[in-house]
């Protein structure tokens, strides 16, 4: 049986280069070993030139936004975010 979360779409947004043989690769991360996915490649030109992209090419690993989660989750627990009184909300007339 298939759990919720396994069955919910997942989004991977990065920029990468076509290599010479025309092979575009896509890392998966490792949490996805020995799954049956679906992909759906959608693409756009990057304004960035070839040579630009080529020296700035990193691959993004959505493991790494996990860990900066755990690293920095309540972080601010200490000092807690603090929302001021907004005041009176401006009641408008409805529209027909």
């Amino acid at each position: 049986m298939l759990i919720q979360e396994e069955m919910q779409m997942q989004t991977i947004q990065l920029k990468t280069v076509v290599g010479e043989d025309g092979i575009l690769q896509i890392q998966i991360p490792p949490e996805f070993k020995h799954k049956s996915l679906e992909v759906l490649v959608v693409f756009q030109f990057s304004s960035e030139p070839e040579t630009n992209r080529i020296e700035n090419h990193q691959t993004y690993d959505p493991t790494d936004w996990h860990r900066f989660i755990q690293k920095t989750y309540g972080c601010l627990a200490d000092d807690p975010i603090v929302r001021y009184p907004q005041g009176e909300y401006e009641v408008r007339e409805e529209i027909e």
